[in-house]
């Protein structure tokens, strides 16, 4: 858990709002995530936590300093965090999912966002500009009216200092007087959309939004001929504080837990009283039962928990789920110069150690590493036991004058 605390929160659109944090206390162990993932937060009522919810990152990993989160304005949990002040206390978990930008995979990456959709793609996009990166991406944004369009003025800004980016707006009902100045549509995403747009089989393929909106989207891409392993989906339940995201609440879902697990325990030595008293032998002074059942099925009845159940993992089937240690490591970049970094994956299992190889550009020198565990040349090594970050330093080169040399007259 990352404990942070309120820097502003805000009203973007009337259905909108984000949330920016910042660590409660300078702490070297910072909430490392990748661009499109999603975190848990729970507020603070009194002495305990409160219900803990997931909602998309919004700001980018390159920026360590402020931790931005994004939601729907609809739902008791979300009127609560309206009423957060600058300085309040909350907590933070994970980072979850494996919805991410790959900028070594996403070469030609067409993105589809149907309404609150858009909240992981402001990360990615923010990511993209923040490394001046260029992988073409193309957002297909698709909204209910031209009043509910957060991020519209970010989006405008990085559309235009991006040579690489274009954005299409897709408004289903209403004017759209207020967009002139984008590429806008009258209309929801069709067949004769994409063909208009040269959308085509080769490209990559992210889309977030509704079930409804993910499952249309889908069967327009199958129509022209796309592959389902180039396209990834991250769905949005309809509910807002309810759903694919949402997790068990915290105290109460140990208090049922635990309430379950002394029920069932009552039930089965309650049977096993009850066989006892019914069917026993006395002989001298000592009852002899007729009836004891096995063992086994007592185990049974009143299984042990093996490993330990986090209740705050969230799961697409709203189930418990028994916590496997996994870790992310993000990699910052520093220096004057640009390169790559291979050798990095969604998540790593506890103990693994991660290696990785810094690859300069043609341009820059591999200058060094940061935090790593063991480091040969340009190889980092670091055992995973925790969430960490390392940084890859490059350098521009530099270039020494020539001189010739001088020549005596004779």
């Amino acid at each position: 858990m990352y404990k942070y605390k309120v820097l502003k929160n805000e009203l973007l659109v009337p259905t909108v709002r984000s949330l920016s944090l910042v660590p409660l206390k300078k702490d070297k162990n910072l909430f490392a995530y990748k661009p499109g993932q999603y975190g848990a937060i729970s507020l603070h009522d009194g002495l305990r936590p409160t219900t803990s919810r997931c909602f998309s990152i919004i700001s980018t990993p390159t920026n360590q300093n402020v931790l931005e989160f994004s939601m729907r304005v609809n739902g008791k949990f979300t009127r609560a965090i309206k009423r957060l002040k600058e300085g309040d206390r909350v907590d933070v978990r994970g980072p979850f999912g494996n919805f991410i930008f790959d900028k070594y995979i996403h070469h030609d990456l067409v993105m589809f966002a149907g309404g609150i959709g858009i909240t992981p793609f402001i990360s990615m996009l923010r990511y993209a500009d923040s490394l001046k990166l260029d992988n073409k991406i193309r957002l297909l944004y698709s909204c209910s009216d031209q009043n509910n369009v957060p991020f519209l003025e970010e989006l405008k800004e990085l559309e235009k200092i991006n040579p690489n980016l274009k954005v299409n707006y897709f408004i289903s009902k209403g004017d759209t007087d207020k967009i002139l100045d984008c590429n806008v549509n009258n209309c929801r995403v069709d067949e004769g959309s994409l063909r208009q747009l040269n959308i085509s089989s080769n490209q990559s393929f992210m889309i977030c939004g509704p079930i409804p909106y993910i499952k249309s989207i889908k069967e327009l891409l199958t129509k022209i001929g796309v592959n389902e392993e180039n396209i990834m989906v991250e769905d949005f339940s309809l509910s807002s504080d309810f759903g694919l995201r949402s997790l068990i609440s915290w105290p109460m879902g140990v208090y049922a837990l635990t309430g379950a697990v002394i029920v069932a325990g009552s039930l089965a030595f309650g049977i096993r009283d009850y066989y006892v008293s019914k069917d026993q032998q006395v002989a001298g002074d000592e009852a002899v039962p007729v009836f004891d059942p096995d063992e086994s099925i007592l185990q049974e009845i009143i299984k042990p928990v093996d490993e330990p159940v986090d209740i705050n993992t969230p799961s697409s089937q709203n189930q418990d789920i028994v916590a496997k240690p996994s870790y992310n490591l993000a990699i910052n970049f520093s220096g004057t110069g640009g390169g790559n970094v291979n050798g990095n994956k969604n998540s790593f299992s506890h103990g693994e150690v991660a290696t990785l190889t810094a690859i300069p550009d043609s341009n820059s020198v591999f200058s060094g590493w940061t935090n790593c565990d063991n480091v040969s040349g340009t190889i980092c090594s670091v055992s995973m036991t925790a969430d960490k970050n390392v940084t890859a330093i490059f350098d521009a080169k530099t270039t020494t004058p020539t001189t010739k040399p001088k020549t005596k007259r004779s």
